[in-house]
């Protein structure tokens, strides 16, 4: 065990050590021009000491060189970055000692940490989103900035305190608080409930402690987790655990009918005093206010020090208007709008939330602002501090339903905040379709690859006609005479690249096959998982652009089994399938890992065959009165078709841990990134390992 951390540090040529510190912020996620930097990978060090030949610095001398070698791979990619430049540069070394009782375990390396001083924001961001697509293992968050020439700030526990104003100078549409929306005396009863009544009842599944009343929230999958009321009495009794899984207790009545209707009404009565926006917002969703109930209470504690990060309440699980009352103690909630998926923040702003008070989101503070409380001790309201005490909140929220469906919990969202929305994002990914971990043909490539591809075959051979260079470059290098399997050939752009060899092609999609037979080429209409080939036959087996295609492990490590069948011993193997991690000009962003990537396709495309399937199973559909219940794979605007393809990402390494644990007889001859993907570049062993 390593301990006795302690840290050494150098100032560069850009730094005056004596009057600049660089720290922790108090929020990593509030975006400053300063970054810190750390689990740079060791070996990306020496191979830059040795290929510049840097013996001769220092490591802090080395590191810098270093930074500024990667400004300057930024700067030509982004030639409107050409004016980035650094204000200053801290290295710090942890030095690391052993424990006595441990003094046969060698240390590891001492991690060294890279402070940072860009003039403005938007130059560090360049910076640290261009470093985290290099090296996505990398640490990189915000730093603080200090002069410590002036005053020094005031802080508690290292952290800087903001002054905030009274919540009556901050303004976010969709915001309302009230102050002492309860008595002392409705005080004293919810906690008397809360904390002495249901004593037992607290649960300490985070670092705090909470309850749950009406729905259970699973703060993994974040969703209510909805209870099997089918289990009969006797069912009942015997599972123990029967709480843990959905069933809790219900809203208590001094919630329901006390608070609740009291919430409505202030609702209602804020159209004759707020200003315009907050009407507009209250407005619009004036039919739920009149409806407003609350089935899903969660009860939290905060001791003194403790917060919650930011976060939105997700959308497919709780409605429009969410509410929460502080009890014991008043507490600074920040509220902080962001853009790209939460990685820029455009405003924040701190609200005092006092004693007995009630805060309301609605509209845009609850779908666009993220909420948090800091972790701190201690807050700074008007010019003076403030020590927390112990505080618990009471959260207020209505699960969703369907109304059109006997008002049965629907966990489904239609806001219009698409962009943010977790529940319209799903319906646009694969993790909520049909998946399979056997060998079977899924449903979901059925639909969403095979019907996909021959639907728009004649499309994307139009499009899809330009060899990846790196591809083309190493299908070019090989020798004379080499017999080369291409395993998803597509529309064949691979083939007769080198005109010295000699391909075999196949594909799952009938259509792209004849596209391919028109073109010349030698190619069969098969099934990637039983190749209709004998073993040890190619010299080079080709897997481009297909395993991202394949919709279960064990279906991956089949078709990698495959590959690896028809080549033979000595023969080389190579694999590309689309990365999870894109480089920052790339269209594509992924939000996980399985996904729908949409295909827009010109209507001029769509012959009139596939037109009159596609209208004879509509009739069909609407004959039987059902149809595929998965996503719908086809959305018709004016001229153009959106089809879906799945598509499983590849995290880094995840390609070659899939390989090297699941797959025997081949080494890893290389491992890259290549035009947003992760490639292997492998050998079949002369002997097979058995």
């Amino acid at each position: 065990m390593l301990s006795d951390n302690k840290e050494t540090s150098s100032s560069s040529s850009l730094i005056n050590q004596h009057n600049i510190k660089f720290k922790k912020p108090k929020d990593e996620t509030i975006e400053s021009s300063n970054l810190f930097i750390t689990n740079i990978p060791h070996q990306t060090i020496q191979e830059y000491i040795t290929q510049h030949s840097l013996e001769s610095l220092n490591k802090y001398q080395l590191y810098e060189h270093w930074i500024q070698s990667q400004l300057n791979h930024l700067k030509e990619l982004e030639k409107q970055l050409e004016e980035i430049t650094l204000q200053y540069i801290q290295i710090h070394e942890q030095k690391i000692t052993k424990k006595k009782n441990k003094e046969n375990k060698k240390p590891s390396l001492p991690p060294v940490h890279i402070y940072l001083a860009f003039p403005t924001i938007e130059q560090a961001n360049s910076f640290k989103n261009y470093l985290l697509k290099q090296f996505p293992n990398a640490f990189i968050s915000y730093a603080d900035l200090e002069d410590t020439s002036n005053k020094p700030l005031n802080t508690t526990k290292g952290w800087n305190i903001e002054d905030v104003q009274q919540f009556k100078d901050v303004h976010i549409p969709g915001l309302i608080i009230i102050e002492n929306f309860i008595t002392e005396e409705e005080e004293r009863e919810l906690l008397h409930f809360f904390v002495e009544e249901k004593a037992s009842y607290w649960k300490n599944e985070l670092k705090r402690r909470i309850q749950h009343f009406g729905y259970q929230f699973d703060y993994n999958s974040r969703s209510v987790i909805i209870p099997n009321d089918n289990k009969n009495e006797e069912e009942e009794k015997n599972n123990e655990e029967e709480t843990s899984f959905g069933k809790v207790e219900p809203i208590p009545e001094m919630i329901t009918n006390n608070i609740v209707p009291r919430i409505k009404s202030n609702l209602l009565e804020r159209l004759k005093e707020e200003e315009e926006d907050q009407k507009e917002v209250i407005t619009e969703y004036l039919e739920q206010i009149n409806n407003y109930y609350v089935d899903q209470l969660t009860v939290n504690e905060y001791e003194c020090g403790q917060g919650i990060r930011p976060h939105v309440e997700t959308h497919k699980s709780f409605g429009d208007i969410l509410c929460s009352i502080s009890l014991k103690s008043a507490s600074v909630m920040s509220f902080t709008k962001t853009k790209d998926n939460g990685d820029i923040i455009i405003q924040k702003k701190d609200v005092d939330l006092p004693r007995r008070s009630l805060v309301i989101m609605i509209g845009e503070c609850r779908y666009l602002w993220r909420h948090s409380i800091p972790c701190r001790e201690f807050d700074k309201v008007n010019g003076k501090l403030r020590k927390r005490s112990n505080r618990i909140s009471l959260t207020l929220r209505t699960v969703r339903r369907d109304k059109d469906n006997n008002n049965t919990i629907s966990l489904v969202c239609n806001c219009k905040y698409k962009e943010v929305c977790d529940s319209q994002q799903e319906r646009d990914s694969a993790f909520n379709l049909p998946y399979s971990n056997t060998l079977t043909e899924t449903s979901l490539e059925k639909e969403y690859v095979h019907k996909t591809y021959d639907l728009i075959a004649e499309h994307w051979d139009h499009t899809r006609h330009s060899p990846w260079p790196r591809v083309g470059e190493f299908i070019k290098n090989l020798p004379n005479g080499t017999l080369i399997g291409d395993i998803g050939c597509g529309n064949g752009k691979y083939i007769n690249l080198n005109p010295n060899c000699f391909y075999v092609a196949m594909d799952r999609s009938e259509k792209l096959c004849e596209i391919c037979d028109k073109k010349g080429f030698d190619v069969c209409f098969a099934d990637g998982l039983n190749l209709p080939y004998r073993s040890n036959v190619f010299d080079v087996t080709l897997n481009i652009a297909v395993l991202h295609h394949i919709s279960s492990v064990a279906r991956r490590i089949r078709i990698l089994k495959e590959l690896v069948r028809v080549t033979k011993p000595n023969g080389k193997i190579l694999i590309y399938a689309w990365s999870l991690e894109q480089e920052l000009n790339s269209k594509r962003k992924f939000n996980s890992q399985d996904v729908l990537v949409p295909w827009k396709l010109q209507k001029k495309y769509l012959n009139n065959e596939e037109e009159e399937e596609d209208k004879e199973e509509e009739n069909k559909k609407s004959d039987s009165g059902s149809g595929n219940e998965n996503v719908v794979n086809k959305e018709e605007i004016g001229e153009e078709i959106t089809f879906k393809r799945y598509c499983h990402v590849y995290k880094q390494g995840e390609l070659d841990e899939l390989v090297t644990k699941k797959v025997k007889g081949v080494t890893i001859l290389e491992s890259y990134y290549d035009y947003g993907n992760w490639c292997l570049l492998l050998q079949k062993n002369e002997i097979m390992n058995k």
